[in-house]
């Protein structure tokens, strides 16, 4: 780490400077985050499959200096050239490997970094660091992504839920297979790793038959899935395979849904509910399986609920849920030009989810909100994919979410009130699809 982040520094980026990272989950992802920390620099997690349609504004409205990349394959570098082509506040484009095509920088593969020389580090920063703005994620409202700032502090108290309620310590071996640009994926693995001292894998497996053989292999104590592959693995006694694992942590990005059924006794499950980029809350489950439940500043008041520590809830005059707490973002960034963070009275965070009061008072979401689309892990505006498709394609486009079983929704693209194969085709093109497109507008 202390190597790259002397690469880094190497590169004489003003301090603060805003260094995009874009890749899929990896040791060399996890090495650059800390490493840019170290150099002084802010780093900013692009999610591994936004194209060109999405990243040239993301990179133009953040102000980012350099852009780095992960593994061995070309097109996320390709992709990083063409954009900063583009955007002239970027300096340098960066790879994590050994060697790199012209134009751009190789830091360096893992191998390389654990025999390199440390080079000159920027001494550490003045006042309190913790602070300070740590790391930037992207969330997506009805009218296109925001930037969504974290600081030190911030990180921490969001790990510490999940900590405490899958009861982490020194000798846990967490293999967590969610992606590390979003808040929960990075609080719930990366942070929880750092605080607890265990051991963190980190796997991509292509199929659910994969996951279960590698979660023996590394000796895995925690796992942490997506909710509903959790529970479908379960329902299945996949589970029973695996002589090390004590407990799984499920991820549920769909607050307003009941978590799936958990059928395995003798391992313990955790569930992890994350509102978009706001906040997430982590409980072990007890009893039956039921939605996520917010406390509120009263039961913060009253020292009812330990969760209230890191966040709490109230309900706006619109009905939607907002958030507040150590855990929670409460500036835009940058600070002095808005970012289209969605704060309301007191600083709290509007999630946009609509929500209720159940009998003790709690806050209980009802539905997501309107005008954006959950695929997956990742979240994206209608609004602004019928614009920038419509732009695509010389045409007006609707653009709508289905239910689906696995990914939580689907979007298909319609002209003329019915769905148009050609222009569902292009989807891809402007960040709609699990796909990865090579080109896009």
């Amino acid at each position: 780490m202390s190597v790259l982040a002397s690469r880094l520094a190497a590169l004489g980026l003003p301090q603060d400077s805003v260094i995009a990272l874009q890749g899929p989950a990896s040791v060399g992802q996890v090495v650059a985050l800390l490493a840019a920390s170290r150099a002084g620099l802010i780093p900013m997690f692009i999610p591994e499959l936004w194209r060109e349609a999405d990243l040239t504004p993301a990179i133009e409205g953040s102000g980012a200096r350099a852009m780095v990349s992960f593994g061995d394959a070309d097109d996320t570098v390709d992709l990083h050239c063409r954009v900063a082509a583009g955007v002239f506040a970027v300096r340098f484009v960066c790879a994590l490997r050994d060697d790199a095509p012209d134009g751009v920088i190789a830091l360096g593969s893992l191998d390389d970094l654990v025999t390199g020389e440390i080079g000159r580090i920027p001494s550490y920063r003045s006042g309190n660091p913790a602070d300070h703005v740590a790391v930037l994620t992207w969330d997506v409202g009805p009218d296109g992504p925001y930037l969504v700032p974290r600081s030190h502090r911030a990180l921490v108290a969001g790990g510490v839920p999940t900590l405490l309620a899958g009861r982490l310590d020194e000798s846990a071996v967490l293999l967590s297979t969610v992606a590390l640009s979003s808040f929960a994926g990075l609080t719930c693995s990366m942070v929880v790793w750092l605080l607890a001292g265990g051991t963190l894998a980190l796997a991509r497996p292509a199929s659910t038959a994969e996951l279960i053989e590698t979660v023996p292999l590394v000796s895995g104590t925690h796992l942490l899935l997506p909710s509903d592959v959790g529970g479908s693995l379960s329902a299945e006694g996949r589970f029973k395979t695996c002589p090390d694992l004590r407990v799984v942590l499920l991820l549920n990005r769909a607050p307003e849904l009941v978590p799936t059924p958990w059928l395995t006794e003798d391992i313990g499950v955790v569930d992890i509910t994350a509102w978009g980029e706001a906040a997430l809350l982590a409980r072990r489950r007890d009893g039956a399986e039921q939605r996520a439940v917010v406390p509120t500043r009263a039961d913060a008041s009253a020292g009812l609920d330990p969760v209230a520590v890191a966040m709490v809830g109230h309900r706006t005059l619109q009905g939607t849920l907002a958030l507040a707490g150590a855990m929670v973002p409460h500036m835009a960034f940058p600070a002095s030009a808005g970012s289209g963070l969605p704060l309301v009275a007191e600083g709290a965070y509007d999630t946009g989810w609509t929500c209720h009061a159940n009998a003790e008072g709690a806050l209980v979401s009802d539905a997501p909100p309107r005008g954006v689309a959950r695929i997956g892990g990742y979240r994206v505006s209608l609004r602004d994919a019928e614009a920038k498709l419509s732009k695509l394609l010389g045409a007006p486009v609707e653009v709508a979410a289905l239910p689906h079983r696995v990914l939580g929704q689907r979007v298909v693209a319609a002209t003329e009130g019915a769905v148009d194969p050609a222009a569902s085709a292009a989807l891809p093109l402007v960040g709609l699809s699990p796909a990865k497109a090579r080109r896009s507008a």
